[in-house]
């Protein structure tokens, strides 16, 4: 068992490398875990940011980044779509588990909401969680608190984090062991 995992920019290159890892050990189990490297393909609250897309774009083409071979071969125009999880996923052909918060911070952050927050930025927060929710639940595989965390799977309380009464760290072993029970917890509003 391959279990191939991590955190925030760290969870993106766990859903960018894990074909590629599972391709290479034939004989080995391979899973995922992206833990808030799902980056929403949404428009930013200031206009004057770009979104995740277009940063992603940006990205690819200064670091001459290679994304997932499938999606790349998919998207050779825009290899930077690679990187955003929901426009990414259909090409990822090994089992991976995706949680992200519907409050997350950086992300939130990076799309220009900052404190002290006003009424539209809290409604944009609350279309935001609806983007993760909607997303995520179309996965076999996804946990998603409504609380300010990023990066629960280095928090020293993410045996606790729960979504819908279910631990995290019950979801992250009933996905990487295939122990019966849910695999998909994710908060509503």
């Amino acid at each position: 068992l391959i279990v191939l995992s991590g955190s925030s920019a760290g969870g993106a290159g766990a859903l960018e490398n894990v074909d590629e890892l599972a391709a290479s050990h034939p004989a080995a189990i391979v899973v995922g875990i992206d833990d808030a490297g799902w980056f929403l393909d949404v428009d930013p609250y200031d206009p004057a940011l770009p979104s995740a897309r277009e940063a992603a774009g940006l990205a690819v083409s200064m670091w001459e980044a290679m994304p997932d071979e499938s999606c790349g071969l998919s998207r050779p125009s825009s290899r930077g779509d690679c990187y955003v999880g929901p426009l990414a996923i259909g090409e990822i052909a090994t089992p991976l588990l995706v949680q992200l918060s519907q409050l997350d911070p950086p992300q939130i952050g990076l799309l220009g909401v900052t404190p002290p927050l006003d009424a539209a930025e809290r409604a944009y927060i609350d279309a935001f969680g609806a983007e993760v929710r909607r997303t995520l639940s179309a996965l076999p595989a996804a946990f998603s608190p409504r609380t300010r965390t990023h990066g629960i799977l280095l928090d020293p309380a993410w045996s606790t984090i729960t979504a819908e009464t279910i631990p995290f760290r019950d979801l992250v072993s009933r996905f990487v062991h295939r122990y019966a029970g849910p695999t998909v917890a994710i908060e509503p509003p």
